[in-house]
Parts: C-alpha cells; structure tokens; sequence
C-alpha cells in the first residue's frame, strides 16, 4: 500500500474527552512550508504546472479545514516561497482563506517569505478569520474559545538567537498553542533559522507547538508539558524531499495531543535506479523503466517525480539518446 497514516496520541487526562474547545479540546490543521510560488526550474516545461499543483494541494488543505470542522489552522512558515508573490497567486490564497470563515487561521511567516514593509502580509487586505504574527512575540484569543496562539513572523530571512528563548505562558486555564518557524538544535547548537532547543520548548509551558522549517514531517514529540511536531511540508521541493507530505490535524487540550498525519500531497518524489543490461533498442528501456514503475509504485505510478539512474552496459550496435529517453518518458 503507497500511503500509510501516523497516528500519535498522547495523553495526561481522561481518554474519554472529546469535542471543541468548549469541552476542554480545539480540532486543529498544522501546515507548513507550502512555497506557493516556488518557480521549480529543475522540471524545465512541466515547472508552471507543478506552481499550479502546490496551489492546488494547498485548496485540499483548506478543503479538509471546511469537511472537518477545523476550528484552528496553523501555517508555520513559508507559506509562499519568497516575500513576493503574483498578485493572482495571492489573490487565490485569500479567496481560500476567506472559504473558511469558521476556522481561525494563524500564520507566523519563515525565512522565505518574511515579514517586510513591503510584504503582502503587511500591504494586502486579509479576510477577517486570518492573524498574521508581527515580527515580536505576541499571543491572540482565538474567538469564542479558551485557547491563546503564540507566534512571531521572521523579519529578516536569517535569524541566529532564538524567538523563543525565555517565553514561558501563564498557567491560567487556557490553552496555549504556538504557530513557530525555525530549527530544532541540540542545546548550544548554533543555527541562523531560529534555533530552537529542547529545553527552551519545555519552558515555554505551551500544551502544543507547530514547528514549520523542516520539510520532512516528524512524530509528536514531549518536552516537560509541551507537545510538539514538524508537520513538514505537503508538496514535496525537490528529489532531496522524497517520501510522504502532508499535515497534521486533530485534537489539543491541555495536557493531551490526538494528531493524525494526513498525505496531502499530488505528487511523490522518487529516485530509482534501471538496469540496462541486454536490452537492444530505446523502445526496450522505455518499456523497462515503466514496467519497474508499475510494479513498484502501482496502476497510478505516472501521478508521480521520478529521477532515473541508468546502470548496466549497453550493447554498442544501436545508439541511445537518454535526452531522447527522458523526453518521452516525461510525454508518457
């Protein structure tokens, strides 16, 4: 089976609580590193397409918060891949933003689509559902509800003392989530994307923090009270970024997380390698690599990125054009 679903839940309180956060609990999405924009020039003619897909796969994300009741979207980071976008792209984002008018969505922007005066999270109109964190810690009341978001937007692409060094939330009853870019280190390891420590995430007293940098999605871990995950990113950027992607979503309380990890993505990035050996004609190695394919990624293998090694030793009797190869495999 090509997809698997990671479920990680972990709990300090009664097993039997379920529901908004009106019951104690707030149905969450956790995204990250979706790089609207992101040009791929690597794909050559197939790379407009593949902008036009991450823009699509970020409508599904949206679409799950409208089917599932999502009461708190949370985007980490990067949600467009440079602190410019077209204005159709942006356009787009907001009209799925403002389809959700139910879910509160926060966003704390990354290294590449930080915060600027010139910014479109600063000159654009957002829809009212919609908080973008300034560039200073700050906390925001999600309406109608006992659950207080952290956050704070990247200023500058690079940032090498933590944002959240020293921040330690009120015990007061609410629940208190944190929407972060940035990268977890080991103690007194250096980073410039915000370095964040194991320690500094069990002071901070958060019930859960969304980690956005990390384009490989992590499990759920715990430090003193404080949940926390990548949830990665939900399109893979590049053959360095093979795997499944997705989102999380599910339940936060204080002292539990009930998260699901949800493949999201349109395309799966794969590396693989074809043996040539004893095959006679171009026809032969085009049929070989999709007949590997088939076998080892199923009925639907064309739906996803390949990068083909060949091995093997050719026979010299014919020639053999792999630009040739590799054009009609992408036709195919």
């Amino acid at each position: 089976m090509l997809y698997n679903i990671y479920i990680a839940f972990i709990e300090r309180t009664d097993k039997n609580k379920m529901g908004s956060s009106s019951d104690g609990f707030i149905r969450i999405l956790h995204c990250a590193d979706v790089h609207i924009g992101a040009q791929n020039y690597y794909l050559r003619t197939k790379a407009k397409q593949r902008c036009a897909e991450i823009l699509m796969t970020f409508e599904k994300i949206v679409n799950i918060c409208k089917n599932e009741h999502i009461e708190l979207m949370l985007i980490a980071g990067d949600l467009f891949d440079s602190n410019h976008i077209e204005n159709s792209s942006l356009r787009q984002v907001k009209h799925l933003l403002a389809s959700i008018p139910e879910t509160f969505v926060a966003i704390s922007a990354g290294n590449h689509d930080y915060i600027t005066s010139d910014s479109p999270y600063v000159t654009s109109k957002w829809p009212p559902n919609v908080h973008i964190f300034a560039t200073s810690m700050e906390s925001v009341t999600v309406p109608g509800k006992n659950v207080r978001v952290w956050g704070c937007s990247f200023p500058t692409p690079y940032i090498e003392n933590s944002l959240i060094r020293n921040i330690h939330v009120p015990d007061d009853g609410y629940i208190n989530i944190m929407v972060m870019h940035g990268e977890f280190v080991s103690e007194n390891q250096q980073s410039r994307y915000n370095p964040i420590t194991k320690s500094n995430l069990a002071y901070c007293g958060m019930d859960y923090v969304a980690l956005g940098h990390i384009h490989q999605s992590s499990s759920i871990h715990q430090a003193n009270r404080t949940f926390f995950a990548y949830s990665g990113c939900p399109e893979s950027q590049g053959f360095d970024e093979t795997g499944l992607k997705g989102v999380y979503t599910g339940l936060v309380s204080k002292g539990s997380c009930n998260l699901t990890f949800r493949p999201v993505q349109k395309r799966i990035y794969i590396t693989m390698q074809s043996d040539v050996t004893g095959l006679k004609s171009q026809d032969e190695i085009i049929n070989a690599v999709h007949e590997k394919m088939k076998n080892n990624y199923g009925e639907n293998y064309r739906e996803n990125i390949y990068r083909v090694t060949f091995t093997g030793t050719l026979q010299t009797a014919f020639p053999t054009d792999f630009i040739q190869i590799e054009m009609k495999l992408s036709e195919e």
